[in-house]
């Protein structure tokens, strides 16, 4: 099938080619359609799903981010006042047999 004259590229180009005829057939379908499918459809569904993700999590990462910068640096007496702060906040939510008495 394939003659590009490097060995590895060859073997690589065959074997996807009889898969996708082999999952061709499986479907029912000629091997264009399968290609049609696969490489106009999934592909870029799949492409766009992985685009829109990265930039929804890279958008909660910075807004982490500014959470984290804008806690008082640890040691100081304001973490101290924030972090017990938080603690009692914390406890105040949770139902009453798991409530923390040590806060």
């Amino acid at each position: 099938m394939a003659d590009s004259g490097i060995l590895w590229v060859d073997i690589v180009f065959d074997l996807s080619v009889r898969w996708l005829i082999a999952w061709a057939k499986f479907f029912g379908i000629t091997y264009e359609e399968i290609n049609v499918w696969l490489f106009c459809i999934v592909w870029p569904i799949v492409t766009l799903t992985l685009i829109v993700t990265i930039w929804i999590l890279q958008h909660k990462n910075k807004a982490l981010r500014k959470r984290i910068t804008s806690l008082p640096e640890e040691g100081s007496p304001a973490f101290s006042s924030h972090f017990h702060r938080e603690r009692r906040q914390n406890s105040q939510s949770l139902p009453s047999p798991y409530k923390r008495d040590w806060c």
